[in-house]
This record gives structure tokens, sequence and C-alpha cells, in this order.
């Protein structure tokens, strides 16, 4: 909601970004991006193409303790075949295939689909003709026949001297109500996050809410009036209906939900003797500066204006409301008046 609104500001963008809901508090932090997550990626030695058989057997993959087992037989045993097997598993932990070609050969990469330490990739074969003994893989093992191209890591930053990490590039968890988006890694240099109340998009808000009712008001008017010289009257002049909907609305606008909730009144947006709203710009400025956060709650919070106007909108557009059931009387009034002239 933009009436609970923050302002970001961040000391290099480069580095990091960050977002921050209504939960968050104005404060200011020093944050240091010392690493970021990044993928496990293996790759195994070059072969003389992608398409000539290598072996069989059974190729496990495993990451973050979920392991699928591949079985290659004699028919289908070329990289190119172990690539789609390998993508094609339906208990595939988390591992995309894909074949690179070079100068030395044909090369099969495993890559990782998340970051984190957590999600380091473990190859290993067993069974058949023993040809699939260039897929093996273990972190910190002897026998790897597969060599790392990128490290499994977490991200770290540390914030006002607190050390933190992340399987992601997005920090969610370190300070209530902001996700830091981690760019690039910066060891050794402290840059700042200031978070502030965003007061020039609630003012702009309740302007908005302002103006949109009065145009509501404005055309239950044009609706609604008579005038005197012409002795012409609105379609809806006297309307039960319309006359109903705008005392509720009345009702709303002038309400308080709690003995301690803010007001419109109190906030500066007054009726008119019009029954339009006006708006003490001075009064709104203090209310904001005095307590932001009960303006979001006038608003839009549980039991907020907007709120309740919206159960009247839905209530009175429904297909049982009062709109509707008007409407079924009027068209079946024309339908009688014109049943009437062709008798004539």
């Amino acid at each position: 909601s933009t009436f609970h609104g923050r302002k970001i500001a961040v000391g290099d963008e480069k580095v990091f970004t960050a977002t921050a809901s209504g939960t968050s508090l104005p404060a200011s932090y020093s944050v240091e991006v010392t690493a970021l997550a990044t993928a496990h990626r293996l790759s195994t030695a070059g072969q003389p193409d992608a398409t000539t058989a290598i072996g069989t057997g059974i190729i496990s993959i495993t990451v973050n303790g979920t392991t699928s087992n591949i079985a290659i037989d004699g028919a289908a045993n070329s990289l190119n075949d172990i690539r789609n097997a390998i993508n094609a598993a339906p208990d595939n932990p988390g591992v995309r295939a894909t074949i690179v070609t070079g100068t030395d050969g044909a090369h099969l990469v495993l890559s990782a689909t998340n970051t984190g330490l957590a999600n380091a990739i473990t190859v290993a074969v067993s069974g058949g003709d023993g040809g699939l003994s260039p897929f093996v893989y273990e972190p910190g093992g002897l026998s790897n026949t597969m060599t790392q191209l990128d490290a499994a890591a977490d991200a770290g930053a540390i914030i006002d001297g607190v050390v933190v990490s992340s399987a992601t590039n997005s920090i969610t968890d370190a300070i209530e109500g902001v996700t830091l988006n981690l760019v690039s890694a910066n060891p050794g240099t402290k840059l700042s996050l200031n978070i502030s109340y965003d007061t020039d998009a609630a003012k702009r808000s309740v302007g908005n809410f302002v103006n949109s009712y009065n145009k509501l008001i404005d055309t239950i008017t044009e609706l609604t009036k008579y005038n005197k010289d012409t002795k012409d009257a609105a379609p809806l002049l006297g309307d039960s209906t319309v006359r109903g909907i705008r005392d509720q609305l009345r009702r709303e606008i002038s309400s308080v939900p709690g003995a301690d909730a803010a007001s419109l009144a109190s906030i500066g947006v007054t009726t008119q003797i019009d029954g339009k709203l006006a708006t003490d710009a001075t009064k709104l400025d203090a209310a904001i500066a005095a307590d932001f956060d009960s303006i979001g709650e006038l608003f839009s919070g549980v039991t907020g204006l907007a709120t309740r106007l919206d159960t009247i909108a839905s209530a009175t557009l429904s297909g049982a409301s009062a709109i509707a059931t008007r409407e079924g009387n009027l068209k079946t009034t024309l339908k009688s008046i014109t049943t009437q002239r062709a008798s004539l």
C-alpha cells in the first residue's frame, strides 16, 4: 500500500539494492557485501564428440540430500543421450545438463539450478561396463573425474557488524520488512542503507482518494439534481437506491473505527456543505509527521476506510444488490410501456 510506503537509499546500487515493506522501521544501517551466492557447476573432460557411445550403468546425482539414479543403457549412451536422460529424469534433484564443445572435444556440463552451498552436486556411477567413469564428482573427493567450474557458495554480508548468510543473493531475514538484493561482492567496503517513511507518496494517496470520492459525489449529484428554472429532473432524482448509497458513503466517511484510531477529520480531511471532501494540507502534514503508520491504517487497514468502501461497492454491484434489483425493475417497466405502446 502506498499509504505504508518507504523510501530506500543505498550507498551503491552496483553492490546491492533493497526493498522495504510497511512493517519496516525507519533506520540507517551499514552494509558490507562480502560474497555472492553461486550455483555449483561441473564439467567432464573432453570426449571425442557428443554422439559416440560412452558406456552403460547408473549415474547417481545428489543435490541437497535428494538423489536421482539415472539408468544409461546400451541403446542410448552417447553424451547427447546422457544429457537428455539427466534433464528428463522425473526426480531430477535440481541439475541442468548441457554440452559445450571446444577444441579438446565435447564436455557435459552440470549446473545446479539453485545457488547456495547446500546445493552442491555429487555424482557417482555404478554397474554397467565401466564406461561412465568420466562422471564422478564428490566435493572434496580425491578420485574426481569431473572438474569444478564454479563452487557452490552462500551469499555473505555484514550488517551493522552482524555476519549474515543466504543461499540466494536475496537476504530477507536480516532486517524486519527489508529485502537486500546483492549485486556484487565488495569486501572491506561498508555502504549505507537508509530507510524512511515515504510521506510524499502518502500525501499523494490521500489526495487521490479525495479526488476520486469527490468525482463520485459529483456523479451522484448530476444524476439526482433538479433544475428549478427549466423544471428538468435528472434520471435518478428521488431514487431510493442512489440515496441509500450516498447515505452509506457519508456514514463511512464520518465514522471512526476505534477510540484510538485516526479519522479523516483528525488528519485534515473534512466534509463540505456540498458533500465533497476538502483537505487542510497543514493539518495533513502534521498528522503524517506525528504518526505516519496511523494514516495507512485509517485507509488500508483491516477495518480501514478503503476496506469498508470496497465492501459497500461489492455489495452494491453484486447480482443480488439494490442496484441490480432496481435495474431489473426499470427493465420490466420499460418492457411494459413498450408493450402498451404497441397495442395502441
